[in-house]
């Protein structure tokens, strides 16, 4: 089950990425996708530190 939920955050951050850097965003949206990205990837390291 922790696989999949790491897979699952894994996708999600490589999603927010490509929205990041390829959609026209407004800066709220970018403030609220960057603070997105910083909360996966925080559970992202928890995860593999467990492992």
């Amino acid at each position: 089950m922790m696989f999949e939920e790491y897979e699952k955050l894994l996708n999600l951050k490589q999603q927010i990425e490509f929205e990041l850097e390829h959609y026209c965003l407004s800066e709220k949206e970018i403030e609220i996708k960057k603070k997105n990205l910083e909360q996966i990837t925080a559970m992202i390291k928890e995860i593999e530190r467990v492992r």
